[in-house]
C-alpha cells in the first residue's frame, strides 16, 4: 500500500469516527432546544412541601391516594391507616433526582408506544403522579421502562415525551403502599401463651423463667407429651416480624361468633396481647389488643435503670412508666382494624396442640 492511499485510508476513519461521536452527541440532546437536566428541578428542594401523592391511572381513576398528617403519611383507600414512610419518600427522591437523557416523540398519536398517553384513555398503559403542595402543583406521566435504568416518562401538560433516569416504579394498589409491620416481639420477651383453636381444647405453654430456653405444656393430654424439649417454643415466635397483606377498619359483622380462633400473649415486662383470628374463605384474618399487667411485670421484674447498668452489660430494663406508654401507644395503632395476614403466620398463631406432641 502505498503512503499517499494509507492516508486516505486515516482520514475517512478519523472523518467516521467523528461523525459517529457527533451522532451519539446528538443523541443527548433533548430536541426541544433545552439543555439535558433534571425533569423537575423544583421538587428537590421542596421534598417536604409535598403533602399529598396520587397515582392516577386509566380513565383517569385515582388508584392511590397518600395524604400526609401532623403524624403519618396515610393510604386514604384503606381508612387513613398508616403508609409505608419510606416506601413514599424513595419515590420523591427518585422524582427529585429524575434527569433527561433524550427527548423523545411529541406527537399524540405516538405516546402510547411508550406509555405516556394522558391516562383519561381508558387504554393507557402509565400512570399519572400528582404532587400536591407545592407552589405549582405538578403531574408526571410515568409510561414503560426502558432498556438500563430508563424510563420513558412526560411532563402533564407539556407534549414533549422524555427518556429518562433513573427507572421508575410506581405500586398501582393501595394494599402496596401500606406500613407492612404490625407487632414484632421476639420470643425473648414471651413468658406464657394461651391458645385456643376452633374446635379443639385450648392448651397453654409457659416459662417460669427468662432464662428458661425451652417452654412447657401444663397437663398435656393422658399419655401424651412434647415432640421435642423445643416443640413448644413455636408458639412464643408468632409475634415477631407479625405483617399484613392487607388491612380495613372493623365492621359490625366482625364480632366473629364461629369459626374463632384465640391466642393470649404475656410477656415478662407485663404487656399482655390477645389476638383474634377467623378465615374468610382463603384470606386470613386477626384483630388484636394491646394491654398492660403492672401484676405480671412485677412478678418478673429484674434489675433495672442504674442497677441493671452496674450488673453486667446487658441494656437497662425500660422503667415501668415506658413499659406502660409503648403498650398504650401500641394499644391505639392497632384497635379498630382487622389484618388480612399471610397464612403461615396465621397457623403459626392459631397452632394445635397435636402439632406440638409426639404422634407415638
Amino acid at each position: 500500500m502505498t503512503p499517499r492511499r494509507l492516508l486516505a485510508l486515516l482520514v475517512v476513519a478519523v472523518l467516521v469516527i467523528g461523525a459517529a461521536l457527533w451522532l451519539a452527541a446528538e443523541r443527548n440532546v433533548p430536541r426541544n432546544g433545552t439543555v439535558a437536566g433534571k425533569v423537575l428541578p423544583a421538587l428537590a428542594g421542596a421534598l417536604n412541601s409535598v403533602d399529598e401523592v396520587r397515582v392516577v391511572t386509566a380513565a383517569d381513576k385515582a388508584a392511590v391516594s397518600l395524604k400526609r398528617d401532623e403524624k403519618y403519611w396515610r393510604v386514604m383507600e384503606r381508612d387513613g391507616y398508616p403508609a409505608d414512610a419510606a416506601k413514599l419518600r424513595r419515590l420523591l427522591l427518585a422524582l427529585s433526582e429524575l434527569r433527561t437523557v433524550e427527548a423523545k416523540t411529541s406527537n399524540p398519536d405516538n405516546y402510547a408506544r411508550l406509555g405516556v398517553e394522558d391516562v383519561a384513555a381508558a387504554s393507557a398503559a402509565g400512570v399519572r403522579i400528582d404532587l400536591v403542595g407545592l407552589h405549582q402543583p405538578t403531574s408526571l406521566i410515568v409510561g414503560k421502562s426502558a432498556a438500563g435504568d430508563s424510563t420513558y416518562i412526560r411532563v402533564a401538560g407539556s407534549a414533549q415525551s422524555l427518556l429518562a433516569k433513573p427507572n421508575l416504579a410506581v405500586e398501582r394498589e393501595p394494599r402496596n403502599w401500606l406500613n407492612r409491620s404490625i407487632l414484632d416481639i421476639p420470643s425473648e420477651r414471651v413468658q406464657h401463651v394461651r391458645v385456643a383453636v376452633a374446635g379443639a381444647r385450648p392448651y397453654e405453654v409457659t416459662r417460669t423463667s427468662r432464662e428458661q430456653t425451652d417452654f412447657i405444656v401444663p397437663n398435656p393430654p393422658r399419655g401424651k407429651k412434647l415432640s421435642s424439649p423445643s416443640a413448644a417454643n413455636s408458639a412464643a415466635t408468632a409475634l415477631g416480624g407479625l405483617t399484613l397483606d392487607d388491612v380495613r377498619r372493623a365492621q359490625p359483622g366482625d364480632e366473629w361468633t364461629s369459626g374463632v380462633q384465640r391466642a393470649e400473649y404475656r410477656l415478662f415486662d407485663g404487656t399482655t396481647v390477645t389476638v383474634t383470628g377467623h378465615k374468610d374463605g382463603d384470606r386470613h384474618l386477626v384483630r388484636i389488643a394491646v394491654g398492660f399487667d403492672e401484676n405480671q411485670r412485677q412478678q418478673f421484674a429484674g434489675p433495672s435503670g442504674a442497677a441493671a447498668a452496674a450488673k453486667d452489660s446487658k441494656p437497662a430494663t425500660p422503667k415501668p412508666e415506658e413499659l406502660r406508654a409503648a403498650a398504650q401507644a401500641d394499644a391505639a395503632r392497632v384497635a379498630g382494624w382487622v389484618y388480612e395476614i399471610p397464612a403461615y403466620k396465621f397457623e403459626t398463631l392459631f397452632q394445635p396442640l397435636d402439632d406440638l406432641l409426639s404422634k407415638s
